[in-house]
């Protein structure tokens, strides 16, 4: 088989041009020096990207663990409308007190408090005569009561004479139920 001129020209024009591109595209691709800058570069993202995606976890876990304690906290308050939670406050304290031996002499009622958004803070000021031993019981059982009563002030005053405490003790609770304005 014999190739003409003609027919010699057009292929050796297509060779020509293919050297020159690859020449062009393909010899940047093949540097020693380039792929592995680039190859660590790489690296560095998938390191990098890995590493963001383990702490999104961790952060995703450590949300849920604050939402559950929230709600959890939450639980402990009362869902109540306010003079029903007042209503309840004002029977547990004078359980706990009964309980401590602490004699209430007087009770003011506290309807409403600044609280925090969402939620309504009602209380109670008890104040009374007992003994240092019935005050440290009645802080106490209002510390492990199941709902959180806070204790907001205490007033202390020693009777010299008797050896008794006079006391003036606020607590308050928050609620959050239906009735609320």
């Amino acid at each position: 088989m014999k190739l003409d001129r003609k027919k010699i020209l057009p292929l050796f024009v297509i060779v020509c041009s293919l050297t020159v591109l690859a020449w062009r595209f393909g010899a940047p691709l093949l540097r020693p020096g380039r792929a592995p800058e680039d190859l660590k570069l790489l690296r560095e993202r998938v390191s990098t990207a890995r590493a963001l995606l383990e702490e999104k976890d961790r952060l995703d876990e450590e949300i849920g663990r604050l939402e559950e304690a929230v709600t959890r906290w939450e639980g402990r308050f009362y869902w109540l409308p306010r003079e029903s939670a007042l209503a309840e406050l004002v029977a547990a304290l004078d359980r706990l007190a009964a309980g401590s031996g602490l004699s209430v002499r007087e009770k003011r009622l506290h309807r409403r408090l600044p609280a925090v958004e969402g939620w309504e803070k009602v209380g109670v000021t008890i104040s009374g005569r007992g003994e240092f031993a019935g005050l440290t019981k009645f802080l106490s059982d209002v510390l492990q009561e199941g709902r959180v009563i806070l204790v907001e002030k205490i007033h202390l005053t020693a009777e010299p004479r008797s050896g008794w405490l006079s006391y003036q003790i606020t607590l308050t609770t928050l609620t959050r139920g239906e009735g609320m304005e």
